[in-house]
């Protein structure tokens, strides 16, 4: 964990399996970050196919960063809503870890309750 704390405080942690693992529920609960499993397993051939031409040194790392990428794929539209708003008052990150945190994109940006008749 404190390697993982030395670069940042991660928003996601990605498994690459349907059903997180003991590890990746562990390093979730480490820093109350959002777990991300996906709909469906990660196949070896996709693993493989994403991992090309990346710097990945053994199947692991193959499939952290396939789930890393499935992960970010999962919250991109969100991701590039809130660039969208952005404006020079904005903490971008703040808004986007809002958004992942489960908030609305109006309360995270604007810190308020939408207001429902």
């Amino acid at each position: 964990m404190e390697g993982i704390s030395a670069v940042g405080t991660p928003i996601i942690v990605a498994g690459d399996k349907t059903r997180p693992s003991e590890l990746v529920r562990r390093i979730n609960a480490s820093f109350a970050a959002r777990i991300f499993s996906p709909k469906k397993e990660l196949g070896a051939e996709f693993k493989r196919q994403i991992g090309k031409g990346a710097l990945i040194r053994n199947p692991h790392e193959r499939d952290a960063y396939a789930a890393a990428l499935a992960a970010y794929n999962s919250y991109s539209n969100k991701f590039k809503q809130v660039e969208g708003m952005a404006s020079a008052s904005i903490d971008i990150d703040a808004v986007k870890r809002s958004v992942v945190l489960k908030r609305s994109m109006y309360e995270a940006v604007t810190g308020k309750r939408p207001n429902r008749a």
